[in-house]
């Protein structure tokens, strides 16, 4: 229900959200029990200790367009799912393409012409234009009972995922706490503030090496043509 509060609201404001969104990981801690709601690809992850090593165990899932249940959704729902095409070589046939990128839902921006664009997720705030292609703003939420081998709970958006993995993005925290409390480190005598500016911090050393990589050019970069419907897409409002 607050979910759907907030797509409201963000839908009802004076600004454009047809084309812009957000996504959304939250905790809920009651006693031992954790309740965790995830939008898009925002994620929880549970540090754990197995077998005396600290170890990730997700406790949420992407909501990615290729993902089978959501594709079957967006497709019910009139809506594309596929990869932008590299252009790599012409053929009898026509261009000869290669997948770039992730799956994307295909829209256009205004219906029947314009510029098509692609949302790399199937569930977000805001995006109102394909929420009626199947973008939903509806959580996945999971339940988890804590036990003596957790350690610590992550929930972070893109910013970290993008250029982090969830087992490294563990064991960065666990380096950090080990560092300033020791291995054996009790609740109560880290900063989950200082653990949470140390994995930023690791997060957006890696994107400026990324950035520092010479770009890879390409010939040309197309919407797939057979996921692009020829006739306009639904007005959603």
């Amino acid at each position: 229900r607050a979910f759907r509060a907030v797509q409201s609201d963000v839908s009802n404001r004076n600004f454009d959200a047809k084309c812009s969104g957000a996504t959304c990981v939250l905790a809920l801690v009651r006693g031992k029990h954790v309740q965790v709601a995830n939008l898009g690809d925002s994620r929880g992850v549970l540090g754990r200790v197995h077998n005396g090593a600290i170890v990730a165990v997700a406790l949420t899932s992407d909501h990615k367009p290729d993902r089978p249940d959501e594709q079957r959704r967006i497709l019910a729902c009139g809506g594309q799912v596929g990869c932008r095409q590299l252009v790599v070589g012409h053929g009898a046939n026509g261009p000869i393409t290669l997948p770039l990128g992730p799956p994307r839902i295909w829209y256009r921006r205004n219906q029947s012409h314009g510029e098509t664009m692609g949302l790399a997720m199937s569930r977000s705030f805001g995006d109102t234009i394909v929420h009626g292609l199947g973008v939903s703003c509806e959580p996945e939420v999971t339940e988890h009972v804590v036990d003596g081998s957790d350690r610590f709970l992550i929930v972070a958006t893109d910013g970290i995922w993008d250029v982090i993995d969830t087992n490294q993005a563990v064991q960065i925290v666990q380096a950090h706490i080990a560092r300033v409390a020791g291995d054996g480190a009790a609740p109560g005598s880290w900063d989950p503030a200082e653990a949470a500016n140390v994995l930023a911090m690791a997060a957006r050393r890696r994107r400026v090496r990324r950035r520092r990589r010479p770009a890879q050019r390409a010939r040309s970069c197309l919407p797939p043509p057979s996921r692009v419907p020829r006739r306009p897409l639904p007005n959603p409002f």
